[in-house]
């Protein structure tokens, strides 16, 4: 290799200029590795190796979803998490730990500019130190101005060249992988992060099975594009089940595909994507019956599962076996919510019930009554919810409640209802 002219630009005496510049005389061969990002040069036998890796790129970001594994130095509040996603169109997404956020990025090189002044972020409120870490965050997103990365960790550094953050990769396989839920769609029209100190997962193994217990009834969210088929199986030989199951998929609140006995008291069910978005697969037992279980699962590479939660059964209008409601009438809704013996209503948290697809409030102050309505022994909670306010259209056929436990885990009960014209 032969060398051309140097700058005479003065430098530190730190500095390894010199040497830079004089190292690749003697290089006798060099190699590409890693695709082409790295490059090596091999001086006289013997002799040592240099390794150079390529300066980086946003198209080399992208893609990929960051997990912050630590900030400035330190790590992370146990059950935060906090994430970010680069896309092609110069943007940097996420959650912040407890709001979602979005900011424009630049990259040159190894340089990289984020411009969170301001961050675009949602508006909710968590503890004190939650909101700190969250602070921290995007005020180390700002600072930072280089970057280094490989396919499984991201680091960003300030103008001292020192570690702001620390990323790793998220595996998008969902085979083999155990997924801590982060953020849900809480049935109310967006999709909120999880209670702080409240953990919901759902563990999918190499050989494409769910294995879980179920309670009451379990779901989970999938996302899907137009035409991705998803196959759901308890029978053997790689499903399994010891109670009478049940498979249901939905879109919001219409049911797509549902199966109950397949193969004796089990459950099979192969359902195609008819357009792009996002699927709940429910996980049921035939009359309230319970167990353990292994689902068998086929879902194309990509898929993400966004959230898990509990399905629980109401009854809209109790007292009437049409459930009829007068869409936007002044009157109210009476919803009894079941009690069961694998669901307790007095775990629920009577301040997050909601009805309809606008999210009715409770009409009373006092909240819902406990009552056995079914006579079945088993205490049950009578809510009242505002008509006009639950966004029940003329013709609708189904209404749901939503909530969430006292430890934060969501729920989602359905019931057929009748709209019935003003009087």
């Amino acid at each position: 290799m032969q060398l051309g002219p140097m700058t005479a630009a003065a430098c530190d005496e730190e500095s390894l200029a010199p040497e830079m510049g004089q190292m690749f005389g003697p290089a006798q061969s060099y190699v590409y590795e890693d695709d082409g990002d790295t490059v090596i040069f091999k001086f006289a036998a013997g002799g040592p190796w240099d390794y150079y890796r390529k300066a980086g790129s946003a198209g080399e970001l992208t893609g990929v979803i960051w997990n912050l594994t630590e900030l400035n130095g330190e790590s992370l509040i146990p059950t935060t998490h906090i994430t970010a996603e680069f896309s092609e169109d110069g943007r940097v997404s996420g959650s912040s730990g407890c709001n979602n956020y979005g900011a424009a990025f630049e990259v040159d090189g190894n340089n990289i500019t984020i411009n969170t002044s301001p961050a675009a972020t949602t508006l909710m409120a968590c503890p004190p130190p939650i909101m700190e870490q969250e602070t921290a965050y995007l005020e180390a997103l700002a600072a930072a101005k280089t970057f280094e990365f490989t396919e499984e960790e991201l680091v960003l550094f300030n103008a001292d060249g020192n570690p702001v953050t620390v990323f790793m990769a998220v595996s998008q396989e969902l085979a083999g992988s155990s997924w801590d839920v982060i953020s849900y769609n809480n049935g109310r029209g967006g999709v909120v992060n999880v209670i702080i100190d409240t953990e919901i997962t759902a563990n999918f193994g190499e050989e494409g099975e769910l294995i879980g217990n179920a309670g009451c009834n379990d779901y989970f969210d999938i996302v899907l594009e137009a035409g991705d088929p998803l196959a759901l199986s308890f029978c053997a030989p790689n499903g399994s089940a010891n109670f009478d199951t049940g498979l249901s998929v939905w879109a919001g609140n219409a049911l797509l595909a549902c199966n109950d006995d397949f193969c004796g008291l089990s459950s099979q069910l192969n359902f195609v994507a008819p357009v792009a978005g996002t699927y709940r697969v429910r996980i049921g037992g035939f009359g309230g019956s319970s167990g353990s279980y292994t689902l068998a699962y086929t879902a194309p590479t990509g898929s993400t599962i966004v959230g898990a939660g509990l399905s629980i059964d109401v009854d809209i209008h109790p007292s009437n076996a049409l459930d009829p409601v007068q869409p936007f009438s002044r009157g109210v809704v009476p919803v009894a919510i079941l009690g069961s013996d694998t669901f307790d209503v007095a775990d629920v948290d009577d301040a997050t019930l909601a009805f309809g697809p606008t999210a009715a409030p409770l009409a009373h102050r006092n909240g819902p009554h406990p009552v056995d309505l079914n006579s079945d022994g088993f205490t049950d909670l009578l809510a009242h919810f505002l008509t006009e306010e639950a966004g029940i259209a003329p013709g609708d056929e189904e209404a749901c409640v939503t909530g969430e436990l006292l430890d934060g885990t969501p729920f989602k009960g359905c019931d057929l209802v009748t709209t019935v014209p003003p009087q």
